[in-house]
């Protein structure tokens, strides 16, 4: 099976088929040759060094690639690759071995000059130093891509500056980016996650299922690790509810066929148990699986009259709704799937709650 241009993607395995089946890591993809028509593959083969690729000569082979390594020095200079791009580490006295002035730059291979953005190390004691920084750092911006930092323009006018503060993010996947009060936020698929603030010592907060702050524990090195930290607690405390949810004895009905429940709109093949804290913006909500419904230890499904669309909001016990009220007592957290739906009134459900959902992003 040969490969598509977009299928090949940096630091992947594969097999060249025009140079007798030479095995090699993908460096870096990009359009070359005549007028920038040509799509072409730079790879370090495993025998014979590093060269030049077409897509179609090329097939995908299911091996992990090997951790990055840094180049002999020349001229003082070594550079390494990841992620699709090159990196330089050098000594920025431009004089020898100066301990603490070694550096890390991501290398510009159209001609642009350096912005402070390419600069991922500076300061470091050695060249091993700067590079192991640096690749620990961009470990992490391959997970989580981290946007160039930004700053209050004195042009805004003021009474845009609370906007323009805020960082717009319209982007699928996990994505950091710069607030101009000088802190970072973390989003995933367009949702708040955590914050981290890049000053001194450097603090990670995460977003909990109730909406509100909590501060992550421990020392970062640098605010890739902050971020990390953000990423990885959300990872780990989805894996333990998914463990939980696939658990419990739980049995899922066919929608009951009678006047007083609306036809399905979605398949429900593609339904999924979740907890309530876990209906994500869009989700289809089809029913709940009540203490009142249980039989034999099994908890059943009882569809809503109709299905609706999660729209998450924060939870006010004070809320004037006459659905928030209801859930006042509870003592454990509360999560609003919000108004938009038949009954027009809040929906709080406490958050380890089951429901029947369909996704709206498919896993």
């Amino acid at each position: 099976m040969t490969m598509t241009y977009d299928e090949v993607q940096p630091d992947t395995r594969v097999i060249c088929h025009s140079r007798g089946g030479l095995k090699g890591t993908v460096l870096r993809k990009f359009m070359g040759g005549k007028d920038k028509a040509e799509q072409l593959v730079y790879i370090a083969f495993d025998e014979g060094g590093p060269a030049h690729n077409t897509p179609e000569q090329l097939s995908p082979i299911n091996e992990p690639a090997p951790e990055p390594k840094l180049s002999r020095a020349y001229k003082g200079s070594s550079s390494f690759w990841i992620g699709g791009h090159e990196y330089e580490v050098f000594n920025t006295t431009g004089v020898g071995d100066v301990r603490g002035y070694w550096a890390c730059i991501r290398r510009s291979h159209d001609g642009t000059a350096h912005t402070n953005e390419a600069y991922i190390v500076s300061g470091a004691d050695s060249r091993k130093a700067a590079f192991e920084l640096a690749l620990e750092k961009l470990k992490v911006r391959k997970i989580v891509k981290i946007l160039p930092r930004r700053y209050m323009q004195v042009t805004v006018p003021k009474d845009e500056r609370d906007d323009y503060a805020y960082p717009s993010v319209r982007v699928d996947g996990w994505v950091a980016a710069w607030h101009t009060d000088g802190y970072v936020i973390v989003f995933e698929n367009g949702r708040e996650r955590g914050m981290v603030w890049a000053d001194r010592p450097i603090e990670a907060k995460i977003i909990g299922r109730d909406g509100r702050e909590h501060a992550i524990d421990g020392e970062f090195r640098h605010l890739e690790a902050g971020v990390l930290a953000v990423y990885v607690h959300h990872m780990k405390a989805r894996v333990r509810r998914a463990v939980d949810v696939e658990l419990l004895p739980v049995i899922v009905t066919e929608l009951p066929d009678d006047e007083d429940h609306a036809p399905l709109l979605v398949d429900p093949a593609a339904a999924r148990v979740v907890r309530a804290a876990d209906v994500a913006d869009g989700d289809t909500v089809l029913a709940s699986f009540p203490d009142y419904g249980k039989r034999e230890g099994m908890l059943r499904s009882d569809y809503f009259n109709d299905q609706y669309e999660a729209h998450p909001m924060p939870y006010d016990p004070t809320h004037g709704c006459g659905s928030c009220a209801t859930m006042a007592d509870h003592e454990g957290e509360v999560v609003n799937l919000g108004d938009d739906n038949p009954w027009e009134v809040c929906d709080p459900h406490a958050a380890d709650a089951l429901l029947l959902v369909v996704p709206a992003r498919r896993i």
